[in-house]
């Protein structure tokens, strides 16, 4: 399948083209759900660390959130994370991806009692989340790997990124 050219806004609210990120090589394209959530802050810190192994592969990484571009910067900063962060307050991204889910009224509240707002998260008037996933991208726009996992405990090793990318070369 070839990925999906969906418009998202990046860390200063400029509007990007998904579709500009793998003109110079391999690209990883990695969903999160929010910078509220523990595991993806676990998640972010082991692709940091993989991250130099990303780009000896020859191949960029980019994060895709609910968050807004504000709670997008403001994690990107917290924890210094250096490849890009793209907000997709929307969802459109996660629907054209087939991520997107509404997340069910006993999880809201539980979100709510930990003090998670996915309205205030996002900026947006949705209580929906994507599905943590992966995809690697070659140059031409097809999708080489996905990975995805509906129980959001459950992400990918960056290692398995790694080896992913050393198997495309």
């Amino acid at each position: 399948e070839a990925l999906p050219d969906v418009a998202l806004k990046n860390l200063k609210g400029e509007t990007v083209s998904l579709d500009s990120f793998h003109k110079n090589g391999p690209l990883v394209v990695v969903f999160y759900r929010g910078s509220w959530c523990p595991m993806c802050t676990k998640h972010f810190q082991q692709l940091i660390q993989a991250y130099p192994a990303i780009q000896q592969q020859g191949a960029n990484l980019v994060a895709i959130g609910a968050d807004s571009v504000q709670n997008s910067a403001a994690n990107a900063k917290k924890l210094n994370i250096p490849f890009p962060m793209l907000s997709d307050s929307e969802l459109k991204a996660a629907r054209e991806f087939g991520l997107a889910f509404k997340v069910d009224e006993s999880t809201l509240s539980k979100y709510r009692g930990k003090g998670y707002d996915l309205k205030q998260a996002s900026g947006a008037d949705h209580e929906s989340l994507p599905v943590p996933a992966v995809y690697i991208v070659d140059q031409s726009g097809k999708i080489l790997f996905a990975h995805s996992n509906p129980n959001y405990l459950e992400r990918l090793d960056p290692n398995r990124i790694v080896e992913e990318l050393k198997q495309q070369n």
